[in-house]
């Protein structure tokens, strides 16, 4: 739906709307930038300007298949850590002039972790955070998450419970609903129809912060350093990234005298703003957040 340019490790798909303040939005780990079509349309109803894309390997963003070939089964030569995924990010602002424009990231789960690693490495650029389920703080992984990188057997059996339709489930409402059931049905289907699909999200969970390891350090140093203003959404029954978490990192802007605004929902799960959720309540917030920032004078347009 979009456009694609080149970026380092192959090409990018974005869609670039609106005029006035910049606004980049991240998807998560396994889904593209059409789950942020709801925010996008009411944040240039109101006057932002948003920068969606996709991430590598994921959507219609790919790796260079040419470079970087995949020889087995969920294996990508790439290592999706932290830092790659903020190279993307820049690499997208750079080519398409907007590396010194201010903004504000909007991340849902791996994208709310790919928004807090920029912020830190670019601080002067960013206005605010929205996280969103954001992987920040450790994860307790899944059992089965835990024996992907077992030989042999780590695959056989990540594919044989990828056909059960498992996977992805828990972070619905209700995943029988029609237009969430396509959804999971299409992403099921990639594992099989594209073998670098599922071999990015694999090296994803493999590399990146919060994932493996923590990045409640970084995001401490940030509210501690730069003060910028943010915004946490969540489901109470989060059971991907623990609503604990979200009151943790509520707790720690707290301590360091950020402006930090926290909407929560009781009953729901990981996907906020899938269509069985709370899409227009979670959209309401966010237009709330960004329309106080700009309104605080220092995001130019």
């Amino acid at each position: 739906p979009g456009k694609m340019i080149p970026t380092s490790l192959g090409r990018t798909h974005y869609v670039l709307e609106g005029s006035g303040p910049l606004v980049v939005m991240q998807h998560g780990i396994a889904l593209n930038l059409e789950v942020m079509n709801v925010i996008s349309e009411a944040l240039v109803a109101s006057g932002f300007r948003t920068l969606r894309y996709d991430l590598y390997d994921r959507g219609w963003s790919e790796t260079d298949a040419a470079r970087f070939p995949i020889t087995s089964f969920a294996k990508h030569p790439i290592e999706f850590t932290t830092t790659m995924h903020v190279t993307q990010m820049r690499d997208v602002l750079e080519a398409l002039g907007l590396a010194e424009t201010p903004l504000v990231h909007i991340g849902h789960s791996t994208g709310g972790g790919v928004g807090l690693a920029y912020a830190s490495t670019y601080p002067s650029h960013v206005r605010g955070l929205v996280l969103a389920a954001a992987v920040v703080l450790a994860l307790n992984l899944p059992l089965m998450a835990r024996f992907v990188d077992v030989p042999i057997i780590g695959p056989f059996l990540v594919r044989a419970t990828l056909r059960t339709k498992k996977f992805g489930r828990s972070a619905y409402v209700d995943p029988d609903m029609p237009a969430i059931a396509s959804r999971l049905e299409k992403a099921f289907a990639l594992v099989e129809a594209n073998c670098r699909y599922f071999a990015a999200i694999r090296s994803t969970n493999q590399h990146f912060v919060g994932f493996v390891g923590s990045a409640e350090g970084t995001y401490t140093k940030l509210c501690s350093e730069q003060h910028i203003p943010i915004h946490l959404v969540w489901g109470q029954s989060d059971s991907i990234v623990p609503y604990s978490q979200c009151q943790r990192l509520h707790a720690i802007a707290k301590e360091h005298q950020v402006d930090v605004t926290e909407t929560a929902f009781e009953g729901i799960p990981h996907n906020i703003w899938s269509p069985d959720a709370k899409p227009q309540e979670s959209v309401a917030s966010i237009i709330d957040f960004v329309t106080k920032v700009r309104a605080g004078g220092s995001w130019a347009e």
